[in-house]
């Protein structure tokens, strides 16, 4: 908002929201692939994690702690969903050479079902970016009453469990709190307000494009006609 407002808009005419609505956490559990159902069964818990092989998303840190992490708990496993094609191969490589094969099962892209399937089976969701904003899959596992544990960038919502991006130790205290204290962390989620805004996002399209100024002046028009 504030860099927009550089260009001159006037204030009243910007408004940011989270990229978020109700019908995010309407899902229906799916069935899970054999060997994704024979990983989770051969584990007492997993972590869940959504990776790109980028800067960002500090997967040599998140292999370190994983490593570390399994030296204390090795019965504990890690899901890892990394949507783009061509970076697959490179997580699936960094794994194999930090000897992790064994301790993560890597997934390409999947339906929003099965993520929040995975999301809702498991101990934590493991966010390391340090330049997302509030993300729509950290409110959908907080309304899920699924853990949150993340790196501390300013920006993240109520009810995630803060570590310093870069500090390997404070990372695996939460984490090892998440398995050994699994129902009173999730006890600590407050609520999550939700409001429908893709609604109000494609409202304000309408308005601004069609000269609408409510829902209820829409009449027939239909957005994109």
């Amino acid at each position: 908002k504030n860099v927009l407002l550089t260009t001159g808009i006037p204030e009243e005419k910007v408004e940011s929201i989270p990229h978020f609505s109700p019908y995010y956490v309407e899902f229906t559990p799916t069935t899970l692939s054999a060997e994704v159902e024979d990983f989770c069964n051969r584990h007492e818990g997993i972590f869940f994690s959504y990776v790109c092989f980028r800067k960002e998303f500090a997967l040599e840190f998140l292999a370190e702690a994983m490593s570390r992490f399994r030296a204390r708990f090795p019965k504990v496993g890690f899901v890892l969903v990394c949507p783009p094609a061509r970076e697959l191969g490179k997580v699936k490589k960094l794994l194999e050479d930090q000897r992790l094969d064994d301790a993560a099962c890597l997934l390409g892209s999947v339906s929003h079902d099965t993520f929040l399937t995975l999301l809702s089976r498991s101990l934590a969701y493991l966010r390391t970016p340090v330049t997302d904003g509030i993300c729509a899959s950290v409110l959908e596992s907080l309304k899920l009453k699924v853990p949150v544990l993340a790196a501390d960038n300013g920006t993240r919502p109520a009810g995630v469990r803060l570590w310093q991006a870069g500090n390997l130790d404070s990372l695996l205290w939460l984490m090892a709190e998440a398995v050994q204290n699994h129902m009173g962390m999730v006890a600590k989620i407050p609520e999550i307000a939700m409001e429908d805004n893709a609604r109000k996002l494609a409202d304000s399209i309408e308005q601004v494009s069609l000269g609408k100024t409510s829902l209820e002046d829409r009449g027939t028009c239909k957005l994109g006609s």
